[in-house]
């Protein structure tokens, strides 16, 4: 058995698996209006962000059918505002996108927090600095699959400088974290459909050596041709399989509001702005209802700011409180509190006006 690269589109790369093939994945792909990496077709520069959520999840339920059934995967997705400047609304992409990942049947695991420790500054004065990223944990098989529980959740990795320009590649230690959270055995095979420059791959070779003595192989499905030729110095992958083009049909996904049966709980204990943590997701929810109604708008300032948190979160916390927007709130930041083993969102958010600074 020997790495494997497959050259062209993530879909057709997909397609050309076995199914149940393969143990592990692993990706980050191309962010929402990131990069520009330069061919037709690519994804991340959908119109929308409702496109290019659709079309994620066509091509993760295509990768899903290629999971063993105990299989498991890490998704690393990065999260944009909706305009690069100015009050502008954070969208939640990442865990709007493993909202309907789970209604498509996949099983959300965890959330880890990836907190850069060197992470790159920024000239924003009207919310805090980006300074990590989620890795979703998805399973076919809620309870009987090769991930191991019981480790923390927040992990401190500073980001990999590499001698490649224009990319964007995980650092290598993240990857070995990951590694160290599933049960691989000899024979496994380890996917990333987004390669990019192969650090995935780079760290499945170092596996293959007789202090760890994994005999574990890496696909790597990458339709860019710097990229390809990157992996295959980098790592010495040879078996190199050009893959056609497959058509396959996606769309923008269809957003969804706070359920009308949720009641509205109203906090109204400063005019200037609010802080409520809540410690269950029930609470929270009717919280974020309460922010829609009349007498809440009224009794705060227009330049009101808001910090609302929830403890015993659930996915529904995260992909929900994206709808603030439609009621004239911009969501400007999902803080992450680290709580031993765990940890919890604040949401800080404002109404949608130039006046709140």
């Amino acid at each position: 058995m020997n790495d494997l690269i497959l050259y062209g589109d993530v879909y057709a790369g997909l397609d050309r698996l076995e199914n149940n093939s393969i143990a592990l994945a692993i990706t980050s792909p191309p962010y929402w209006k990131q990069r520009d990496y330069g061919f037709e077709g690519q994804v991340g520069q959908e119109n929308t962000a409702e496109e290019y959520i659709g079309r994620l999840l066509v091509i993760f339920n295509k990768l899903r059918d290629k999971l063993r059934e105990d299989g498991i995967f890490f998704l690393n997705v990065g999260d944009k505002y909706l305009n690069r400047y100015g009050k502008s609304h954070l969208l939640q992409i990442p865990y709007r996108l493993a909202y309907y990942m789970s209604k498509n049947g996949w099983h959300l695991l965890d959330i880890l927090i990836w907190y850069k420790s060197n992470h790159m500054p920024s000239s924003v004065d009207d919310r805090f600095v980006n300074t990590y990223e989620p890795v979703l944990v998805l399973a076919k098989n809620k309870d009987s699959n090769i991930y191991k529980k019981g480790f923390k959740n927040v992990l401190k990795i500073p980001l990999q400088q590499t001698p490649w320009e224009h990319t964007a590649a995980f650092p290598e230690k993240l990857i070995w974290e990951l590694l160290y959270r599933v049960n691989l055995k000899d024979g496994d095979l380890v996917l990333d459909p987004f390669a990019g420059t192969g650090t995935v791959a780079v760290v499945v070779k170092a596996l293959r050596n007789p202090i760890f003595a994994k005999n574990i192989y890496s696909i790597m499905i990458e339709k860019g041709e710097t990229f390809v030729d990157i992996i295959k110095k980098r790592v010495g992958i040879e078996n190199i399989e050009k893959v056609n083009d497959v058509d396959y049909k996606w769309g923008p996904v269809v957003e969804e509001k706070v359920p009308k049966e949720i009641e509205p709980r109203e906090i109204l204990t400063d005019r200037h702005g609010e802080v409520f943590i809540a410690n269950t997701s029930e609470e929270f929810l009717s919280a974020l209802k309460g922010i829609t109604t009349h007498k809440f708008k009224t009794f705060h300032r227009e330049d009101a700011l808001y910090f609302f948190g929830v403890k015993q979160w659930t996915v529904l916390d995260l992909y929900y409180v994206h709808s603030i927007f439609y009621e004239d709130y911009v969501l400007r930041n999902m803080l992450v509190l680290s709580n031993g083993n765990s940890w919890y969102p604040v949401f800080m958010f404002a109404r949608n006006i130039t006046k709140v600074g």
